[in-house]
């Protein structure tokens, strides 16, 4: 199955210029390419494409095959197709489809997802996390689909999204800015004073900073460049890729404060004195970045130094952002800032942060009524 855009050639008068295929076995066993009639949009063709599945009778493809070996199948596709952490997400969240990764495609019906829905409900997830298991189930079906020549949409049509009225929003715990500077005077040297400084001040994810080399830096114009990250893989600390950052939004500039500007300087003359030193090596550490260990140990280090209660590294990216609502940025300069794909993310994550709207408004109101 699929959506198909005709040449320009081939659209009709009226501008329909879409179709829907599939494949079907003819009498003797051959598989045969099928068009469907043309539609003037995409999602014209693609709800004409979800009706003919639904009334589809006969199945194409091996229905005996298991949604286990379904599964196995997306995951072996995808491996040159995404990158290592996704396909270790991927791995990762295969476990929540146990109950049913034996049944067969055929078999897969409401009640099957009834039982597996129920089944998230009862472990002790956010429904962020049990909405993030099931984009992993829709992406598998649909590519099963399209693989195989199933239909699968009596189970697919089940799916809906969790949505828990009774959650309490978990509230970020952050360092204020008095509580930073605290934190940061216990620093026990220059290299770990300004990793902390970069994590706070350009709330950059740790991937990033990890990333950065001295070639980010723009002295000139006191710029500082995000265009890749440094992830570790899997159960080795010491081994790591670079990869682009987390999504397109995320590769940015930002501007360095003057603190951390002249911080960035004195770290670096004093790296230029390293033998074997240059401008390629790593901001944190050499030829190689620092660890997501040695970061961490260093966090637990300096937080007891300075009889501070201790953040998870994320934690300065979520103090980046209450720092800079709190300094009256709007949403937009927020969500730039961290380098989110939309405002919506940032709204999502930080909507509880901004409370001052609530207060201007009623000043607001208040000189009003002042000038009645």
């Amino acid at each position: 199955m699929g959506i198909y855009k005709l040449p320009k050639s081939q659209w009709t008068k009226d501008g329909r210029k879409y179709k829907f295929y599939w494949n079907e076995k003819d009498e003797t066993g051959k598989w045969h390419k099928k068009f469907s009639q043309a539609y003037k949009t995409k999602l014209d063709a693609m709800n004409a494409e979800r009706d003919f599945l639904n009334d589809k009778v006969e199945f194409g493809g091996d229905i005996e095959m298991t949604f286990g070996e379904v599964i196995d199948q997306f995951i072996e596709f995808k491996k040159k197709k995404v990158r290592r952490r996704t396909l270790e997400t991927y791995v990762k969240r295969r476990k929540y489809f146990a109950k049913f990764e034996n049944v067969k495609l055929k078999d897969l019906n409401g009640e099957t997802y009834h039982e597996f829905q129920q089944d998230l409900w009862d472990k002790n997830l956010k429904c962020s996390t049990r909405n993030d298991v099931q984009k992993l189930l829709k992406a598998v079906l649909n590519w099963g689909m399209r693989r195989y020549d199933v239909n699968l949409m009596p189970f697919y049509n089940k799916i809906e999204s969790f949505n828990d009225p009774n959650e309490i929003i978990e509230e970020k715990d952050v360092y204020t800015y008095e509580e930073f500077q605290k934190f940061i005077s216990a620093s026990p040297d220059l290299n770990t004073r300004v990793m902390f400084e970069i994590l706070y001040y350009c709330g950059l994810r740790r991937g990033e900073a990890r990333g950065l080399q001295w070639t980010d830096i723009k002295w000139r114009d006191h710029l500082v460049s995000i265009t890749k990250q440094a992830n570790s893989v899997k159960d080795h600390q010491h081994e790591y890729e670079i990869t682009p950052p987390k999504t397109k939004k995320s590769i940015r500039t930002l501007p360095l404060t003057d603190i951390l500007y002249n911080d960035l300087i004195k770290l670096y003359n004093e790296k230029k004195r390293y033998y074997g030193f240059n401008d390629k090596w790593f901001v944190f550490g050499d030829y190689e970045p620092l660890t997501f260990y040695k970061m961490q140990a260093l966090s637990w280090e300096v937080s007891k130094l300075a009889e501070i209660r201790h953040l998870p590294l994320h934690g300065f990216r979520h103090s980046c952002a209450s720092l800079l609502i709190n300094t009256g940025q709007p949403p937009t300069t927020v969500s730039n800032y961290l380098g989110h794909a939309s405002v919506k993310e940032t709204l999502d994550t930080y909507s509880h942060m901004f409370p001052n709207n609530l207060i201007n408004a009623k000043m607001a109101m208040d000189n009003l009524n002042k000038s009645i």
